[in-house]
């Protein structure tokens, strides 16, 4: 478990793929939200809201070894990293929030002034 702690994943986290898997589950440079951390017998494991379908049972670890379970699939943790958020995403996202505010404060206080426009029939 060691080994998780340094990965440091926890569940909620943003991770994307460094490595692509064998069979084509997931790709490198796709992003998924981590739903369960497990320790495996060589290597961490974690979910990631992939199922094992029906005719699945389980999985092999990288060591050779096969793990019986239902449910989400459990993947090599090391194919992952955490995505950061990052002071540029954070500041961009401050900009929008503070305009939004502005463009709010501007519609209330926008009164439009009476029009008459003649009716013809």
């Amino acid at each position: 478990m060691g080994k998780l702690k340094d990965m440091g994943f926890k569940i909620g986290d943003k991770v994307v793929c460094i490595k692509s898997h064998s069979d084509g589950y997931f790709n490198k440079g796709d992003e998924f939200v981590i739903s369960g951390v497990y320790a495996g017998c060589c290597v961490p494991l974690v979910t990631i809201g992939l199922m094992l379908s029906p005719y699945e049972l389980g999985s092999r670890c990288d060591c050779g070894k096969n793990f019986d379970y239902e449910g989400e699939a459990k993947y090599n943790a090391n194919r992952f990293r955490k995505i950061e958020p990052t002071k540029k995403s954070n500041s961009v996202t401050k900009a929008l929030v503070e305009k939004f505010k502005e463009s709010e404060r501007e519609l209330v206080e926008y009164q439009p002034e009476e029009i008459n426009i003649p009716v013809t029939r």
